[in-house]
């Protein structure tokens, strides 16, 4: 069984949206039938590519006599397929975006029953995204995309997040009604620069580290934290003693009689966030819950990027000293040096400050652990 190009469908918004963090299931509705097989098709690349036999084949009956459904868990299926948990930071002008890396997977299936009648679904994207527990499966309009944050509410602002200066932030969001033969799993997602409001900018950064990380809809979004940070180093290490067949021969000033051999050192992070704003609390959970996240930490040496200006005349000569401009221009500097580490949040409990029990001291700090040993 093939699915043809003509078979896939426009994804024109977020019901066509899977997050295959959480679990994902297909129900297919059932009156005589008693099992169906169904064909699950996973891609990246163009939408429209020649596809041949599907990427799973399930099988699957009925529980009991009298249920109406067939249901076909396939979140672990699809998620496999995505590889949004690695990203290459490189410095990123002003005016260049960031590769989206693959971020999102296609998603489509086809189903038969044993009588031999079936169907198809339309075409979805999936991410590694998850979903809240308020947040509808199969049901109704998912609103998936939409900012309502861990308790289901609609911010009253969005959140206000410091930014520094020397440092470029891009929005990242979904491409809904693109053509079949134009949206890839690349494409139907866009990078789009934010540009941080004056009162928002603060280049005080005590410790000049960014987090980046897989949000709720499985897209990288980055935090800037501006509190102070601490490095512990766990240790783990065997210890034994060496054996001399001379022991009376033995200088110990000179010769060791113990050894120590080093099995793992884990290097952490405490980062605190600073005080903050309480429309900020649902970025630190996500932070807390993200699946895959680095910590970009800059050296504080500059890239200068100079924005180009405009002369209002197309004759210009030096002779006249009093030549008008549209802009002066500006001579925005961005961080150069950077290491990128890849960590988990090891943050193991959460609790909301609010404004009403901690006032204007809202702060978090959040752990973090590198994913491999320091030494090798």
């Amino acid at each position: 069984m093939e699915l043809l190009p003509i078979e896939r469908t426009i994804i024109n918004d977020s019901t066509k949206l899977i997050l295959a963090g959480s679990s994902f299931n297909i129900e297919l509705p059932i009156t005589t039938q008693i099992s169906a097989q169904l064909h699950l098709w996973v891609w990246n690349g163009a939408q429209d590519k020649p596809l041949g036999s599907a990427t799973f084949m399930l099988p699957k009956a009925k529980v009991s006599s009298a249920d109406l459904y067939i249901n076909f868990e396939v979140n672990e299926q699809i998620i496999s397929f995505i590889e949004a948990s690695k990203l290459s930071y490189t410095y990123i002008s002003d005016n260049t975006k960031p590769d989206n890396s693959d971020l999102a997977v296609f998603v489509q299936w086809k189903w038969i029953f044993n009588d031999s009648t079936g169907g198809i679904s339309d075409t979805y994207i999936a991410t590694r995204g998850y979903r809240w527990d308020y947040e509808r499966n199969s049901f109704g309009i998912s609103n998936l995309d939409k900012p309502y944050g861990a308790h289901g509410q609609l911010p009253v602002t969005a959140p206000l997040k410091k930014y520094s200066p020397a440092i470029s932030y891009f929005e990242r969001n979904f491409v809904y009604g693109q053509a079949i033969d134009v949206a890839t799993s690349r494409n139907v997602i866009v990078a789009t620069p934010i540009v941080p409001t004056l009162d928002s900018l603060d280049a005080c950064q005590r410790e000049l580290y960014l987090i980046v990380y897989l949000n709720k809809l499985g897209l990288w979004e980055q935090y800037t934290p501006y509190g102070k940070v601490s490095t512990p180093n766990a240790i783990d290490s065997d210890k034994y003693n060496l054996s001399h067949r001379r022991p009376r021969q033995i200088f110990n000033d000179v010769m060791f009689s113990k050894r120590k051999q080093l099995t793992e050192v884990l290097k952490s992070y405490q980062i605190n966030t600073d005080y903050i704003d309480e429309s900020v609390n649902d970025v630190i959970e996500e932070i807390v819950y993200s699946p895959s996240m680095y910590l970009i930490k800059f050296e504080g040496d500059y890239q200068t990027v100079v924005d180009p200006i405009t002369i209002d005349s197309i004759l210009v000569t030096i002779d006249n000293t009093q030549i008008t401009i549209d802009s002066q221009g500006s001579d925005p500097t961005k961080y150069k040096t950077f290491q990128q580490i890849p960590v988990i949040c090891t943050t193991d409990n959460f609790e909301p400050k609010t404004s009403t029990n901690d006032r204007n001291k809202i702060e978090y700090t959040l752990s973090f652990e590198e994913t491999t040993s320091k030494i090798i």
